[in-house]
């Protein structure tokens, strides 16, 4: 992988555009070289857990002649091994959504203590990113009812696919990390932030 993409993932583990220091960029390595062996993605669980999905599609193409691959976890099937590209898109995205959470609803996720610890708020910022990140995966083929029902089991209520102004109505293309989040989601950065996908 290039150096300069890494340092774009330790960025977007960190949710920092500015000056890193070698010990923050160690300890997002550190947390990189982790999820990898977890078969999670490398900015899974950052600030900005999105991973862009032409990065996506280039791990998939790197790993393709190497022994050991990496595979990543699919959540929505207990763990396994995603095989096809598609499978890899969903891997990303569900990842992201179970790995970002709000303080209000991570008591919701069934997850080892230690894990728990590192699950990382919705900040504005990030939230920003994310939805940008999540529109690279636009027109992908990706089954977004599957993910949909993913999220639904992670959070309970969550707009319903073609919602306004979460979905698009003509498409089922969420508009928002917000389409597969819960209310309390949305309070939270509506009270702390004043973000509102209708004004930002």
């Amino acid at each position: 992988m290039r150096s300069n993409k890494m340092d774009y993932w330790v960025r977007q583990f960190l949710g920092n555009t500015g000056t890193v220091s070698s010990k923050e960029a160690m300890s997002a390595l550190t947390e990189i070289e982790r999820n990898l062996s977890a078969g999670l993605f490398p900015t899974t669980g950052g600030a900005v857990s999105l991973l862009a999905r032409e990065d996506v599609e280039e791990i998939y193409r790197s790993n393709r002649g190497l022994f050991p691959k990496f595979r990543p976890t699919v959540p929505d099937t207990g763990g396994r091994r995603a095989r096809t590209l598609s499978e890899w898109y969903v891997a990303a995205i569900e990842q992201a959504i179970m790995y970002n959470r709000n303080p209000l609803t991570l008591g919701n996720l069934l997850l080892p203590s230690a894990i728990m610890m590192g699950v990382r708020p919705f900040g504005l910022k990030h939230a920003i990113a994310m939805d940008g990140l999540l529109h690279t995966y636009h027109f992908s083929g990706i089954d977004w009812r599957r993910i949909h029902g993913y999220a639904t089991s992670l959070y309970g209520a969550i707009p319903e696919i073609g919602e306004a102004p979460y979905w698009l109505t003509n498409d089922p293309e969420p508009l928002s990390v917000l389409a597969l989040t819960d209310g309390s989601t949305h309070e939270f950065l509506r009270l702390n932030y004043g973000y509102n996908i209708w004004t930002s």
